[in-house]
């Protein structure tokens, strides 16, 4: 098992995922990846951070298989913006 992670920190963690999408969505469709570019256009305003998560994780874009990998995308992408 992994380090504990502190209550607080699971709360925001799970407060930013069920944000809008709207900030990544933008962020994405700007990629130079067109598959990465094209599945964020899928995303709409009004969906959550975690429904975006769900569908990247679902269509393997990048080779992304786990939050962790979209967290990392979007880090290289624009440092100050966190996906979770």
């Amino acid at each position: 098992m992994g380090p504990l992670v502190p209550a607080r920190t699971r709360r925001r963690w799970k407060a930013r995922l069920a944000s809008a999408a709207r900030q990544l969505a933008h962020l994405l469709a700007h990629h130079d990846d067109e598959s990465v570019a094209k599945l964020a256009r899928v995303v709409g305003f009004d969906d959550t951070r975690h429904d975006l998560v769900e569908l990247f994780i679902a269509v393997r874009v990048l080779g992304v298989h786990a939050l962790e990998d979209i967290a990392a995308t979007v880090h290289v992408l624009e440092p100050g913006i966190r996906l979770m």
